[in-house]
């Protein structure tokens, strides 16, 4: 289902076979971050720290994503331009607060910057 339409891109909600696509740009979005915070606590600190060690990063980043996506489908929505998924963001939403909150999202970095 169709959000939005600008310029030839298409903000939609995800479909399941945008999943592999959404995980790819998660992985290239979140290394850097993950980069960073690992050189800053250093690698010690960082295993005691971290959720579900037997994880890597990347199984526990885009697993985020798929256990929001199988209990909220319509908070995961994708930016698509040709037919090819480049960009997600996925979000909560609390009604009973009046309340949300944006969560994981990224953009392929071929597509940043351009509004």
């Amino acid at each position: 289902m169709v959000i939005a339409e600008r310029n030839g891109i298409t903000l939609r909600y995800a479909r399941d076979d945008d999943l592999a696509q959404v995980d790819w740009i998660t992985v290239i979005c979140y290394t850097p971050i993950f980069e960073s915070y690992f050189a800053m606590l250093g690698e010690d600190c960082y295993e005691v720290v971290r959720h579900n060690p037997e994880l890597t990063w990347e199984e526990r980043k885009t697993g985020q994503v798929h256990r929001l996506y199988r209990e909220h489908p319509e908070w995961l929505w994708v930016l698509e331009n040709d037919g090819k998924v480049f960009g997600y963001i996925t979000f909560y939403l609390f009604p009973e607060q009046g309340y949300g909150h944006i969560d994981n999202n990224g953009i392929h970095p071929d597509y940043a910057g351009r509004g």
